[in-house]
C-alpha cells in the first residue's frame, strides 16, 4: 500500500513534468560525449546532462548498458550523476551540468570494440522522487560503438622507405583500428598535423597519403595497398595551419585494418616532420543516432620526428629489354661526393651493384643494371657526402617478366607449397622478409612438393633460378 505523503510526491512529479520536454544528452561542442557515435576503448570522457524544461531537479543521472548489460547506474552520487547542491532545489538553476569523468576501468569485461553502449537520462527530483520514462531505459537513450585505436605496435619500423601508388613514400605513421564484430562501418575522415620543422609550405598540399590493409599480425608495408590522398588546406590554410586529411574518405573496416601514413616525394633538406591524429580527428560511418559519427579520441602522436628524404627531387625506375634504367635529379648536390646504387629483394636487405659520382653541378643522373632479377625488385641510393657521411634516398620498385614464370600454391600454406611452374633442375630457394635462406634445393621433378613445416608462421619469399633467369614470388605461412 502507497503511503499517502509518497502517493503526493509522486503525483506532483507526474504533474509538472507530465508536459515538459525530457531531459537529454547535451550535444554542443566541449559538452562531453554528446557531440559523438563512437567512442575509443580507452577514452577518458563525461557526459553534460541538459534539464530541458523539466522543473524541481535536484539531479540526472546518466546510466550506461552495454549490449543489453548493466554497466554502470549509480543511484547514490558517483561519476553518473550531474548536480549542483540539489541543483534547482537551492537556486542552481543552470539548463545543464556535467558528470564526473567516466574511465573505461568502469564498465567491464563487456567494454570491447565492436560492442554497443547505450546511455539514457534519469531525473531525481527535490523531495525525494525519482522517476524515468519506461521503467529500465531512461530518457532519451543514444548509442555509442566502441573503437580501438592502438598506435603501440608500429609495422614496419618508422622511417621505412617504399614506392607504390605513384608516391615515393617514406612512412611516418601507423596505427590501427580495431571495430571488433560490428559489421557496415566506414573511415570517412582522418585530419592529422606535422609539428615538426618541416612547413605545409615546403611540404606541399598533397605531401601525405593514408595506406592500409587487413591487419594480421603478418602485414608487411610494400606499397601496394590500397590508399587515399590526405590534403593540406584545412580551415582555408593551405600554407600554414600544418593540418593535412580528408573529409570524403570511404575506406570500409572489418575487424582490424592497418593504416600507414606516409610522405610523398618530398626534396626536404634536414627539416622534420613529427605527425599526430588530431584531437577528434576521426569519423565513422554509418552515423549513430542519425547523426553522430565522429569518434570520440584525444589528440594522438604516431611515432616522433622523422627527417624526411634528403635532396633527391625524383627517382624513377623502367624496365627497357633486359635491363633496368634507373633516373634521378637532385635538388642541391654541392655537397655530395657519389651515389651508390643498391638492390634488394625485398626491400628491406640491400646490396650494392654499382657507383655514380657526383659530376660538378649536374643534377640529373642515371645507372642501368644490365642484370635485373625477374619479379618485383626495389632499388634504392645510398648518397655519400663529401664529409663522409651517408644519407638514403626513397625506394624505387620495378617489376620485370621473362620467359620464367611461376606462382605459389597454396598460399596462405600450412604445411608445404607447390611451385607451379618450375621444372627438372631449377634451384629453388626461400628466404625469410630480412632476407635470410631458410630452404635451398634443386627440385628433381616439375612442380616438385617443397615441405614447409619447419618454418615458422609468417611470410617468405621463394627465388626461382633457371640458368640467366630468376623470379621472385612471396607467399605466408599460417597454421
Amino acid at each position: 500500500m502507497i503511503k499517502k505523503r509518497t502517493f503526493v510526491a509522486l503525483l506532483s512529479v507526474f504533474y509538472l513534468h507530465s508536459f515538459a520536454q525530457a531531459p537529454y544528452i547535451a550535444t554542443g561542442t566541449n559538452q562531453g560525449l554528446g557531440q559523438y557515435g563512437y567512442i575509443n576503448k580507452n577514452a577518458v570522457t563525461f557526459i553534460s546532462l541538459d534539464r530541458n524544461t523539466y522543473s524541481n531537479v535536484n539531479s540526472l543521472a546518466a546510466r550506461w548498458y552495454v549490449n543489453g548489460s548493466d554497466v554502470l547506474y549509480n543511484v547514490s552520487g558517483g561519476p553518473g550523476w550531474a548536480g549542483c547542491n540539489n541543483w534547482q532545489c537551492s537556486g542552481c538553476n543552470s539548463l545543464n551540468l556535467p558528470t564526473a569523468n567516466f574511465n573505461p576501468a568502469d564498465f567491464g569485461a563487456n567494454w570491447i570494440a565492436g560492442n554497443d553502449a547505450y546511455v539514457s537520462v534519469y531525473a531525481y527530483y527535490c523531495g525525494g522522487a525519482f522517476s524515468n520514462s519506461s521503467g529500465t531505459t531512461g530518457f532519451n537513450e543514444r548509442k555509442f560503438t566502441i573503437v580501438d585505436l592502438n598506435t603501440t605496435t608500429p609495422s614496419p619500423s618508422l622511417g621505412t622507405s617504399i614506392p607504390g601508388g605513384g608516391c615515393n613514400s617514406k612512412v611516418v605513421g601507423t596505427f590501427i583500428l580495431d571495430v571488433g564484430s560490428a559489421a557496415g562501418l566506414s573511415l570517412t575522415r582522418f585530419v592529422t598535423q606535422n609539428s615538426g620543422t618541416a612547413t605545409e609550405a615546403t611540404l606541399g598540399n598533397a605531401a601525405f597519403k593514408l595506406y592500409y590493409e587487413t591487419a594480421t599480425g603478418l602485414e608487411v608495408f610494400d606499397g601496394n595497398e590500397s590508399n587515399s590522398q590526405l590534403f593540406g588546406d584545412f580551415g582555408g590554410d593551405a600554407t600554414n595551419n600544418n593540418i593535412f586529411g580528408s573529409t570524403s574518405l570511404s575506406i570500409s573496416l572489418s575487424g582490424k585494418t592497418r593504416f600507414y601514413l606516409v610522405a610523398c616525394d618530398n626534396p626536404i633538406l634536414t627539416q622534420t616532420v613529427d605527425m599526430s591524429i588530431i584531437n577528434d580527428g576521426i569519423s565513422l560511418a554509418p552515423n549513430n543516432n542519425t547523426s553522430y559519427g565522429m569518434l570520440r579520441i584525444n589528440s594522438t602522436s604516431l611515432g616522433g620526428s622523422l627527417i624526411l628524404p634528403v635532396g633527391i627531387i625524383s627517382f624513377n625506375t623502367s624496365a627497357t629489354g633486359k635491363k633496368i634504367n634507373l633516373n634521378w635529379t637532385i635538388a642541391d648536390g654541392s655537397k655530395t661526393n657519389y651515389f651508390e646504387i643498391e638492390r634488394s629483394l625485398n626491400g628491406i636487405n640491400f646490396e650494392s651493384i654499382g657507383r655514380v659520382n657526383m659530376t660538378g653541378t649536374v643534377t640529373g643522373y642515371s645507372f642501368d643494371d644490365i642484370q635485373p632479377i625477374s619479379g618485383v625488385t626495389y632499388y634504392r641510393l645510398k648518397i655519400v657526402e663529401s664529409n663522409g657521411s651517408v644519407l638514403y634516398s626513397a625506394i624505387a620498385n620495378v617489376k620485370i617478366n621473362n620467359n620464367l614464370s611461376v606462382s605459389i600454391m597454396p598460399n596462405p600454406a600450412s604445411s608445404f607449397i607447390v611451385v607451379n611452374g618450375s621444372k627438372k633442375d631449377d634451384m629453388v630457394i626461400i628466404m625469410s622478409i630480412s632476407g635470410s635462406v631458410k630452404i635451398q634445393r634443386q627440385i628433381s621433378i616439375d612442380n616438385e612438393k617443397i615441405n614447409v613445416q619447419g618454418l615458422q608462421q609468417g611470410n617468405y619469399y621463394v627465388r626461382v633460378v633457371r640458368k640467366e633467369n630468376v623470379m621472385i614470388e612471396r607467399f605466408t605461412v599460417l597454421r
